[in-house]
């Protein structure tokens, strides 16, 4: 079991898909910029054996880190 010095959440088109991700998120990186039409959020997961069904394009993407949001899009 990993421990991670952040508390975080994803959600997925409103569905919150942390407990799923857990076992294959490595790390989380948010690029807030001046306007929200900028900003970018990238997980990185490691999905070695193909097991992970990820969205299609256009997904909605919520993350909060420490219980603050942290990327909406």
């Amino acid at each position: 079991m990993s421990h991670w010095k952040t508390h975080w959440k994803v959600r997925v088109n409103g569905r919150d898909m942390t407990i799923s991700m857990r076992p294959y998120l490595i790390d989380i990186t948010v690029t807030d910029k001046e306007g929200s039409a900028s900003d970018t959020c990238a997980l990185t997961l490691d999905d070695t054996d193909g097991e992970l069904a990820l969205p299609s394009e256009g997904a909605s993407l919520i993350v909060i880190l420490n219980g603050v949001l942290g990327f909406n899009g």
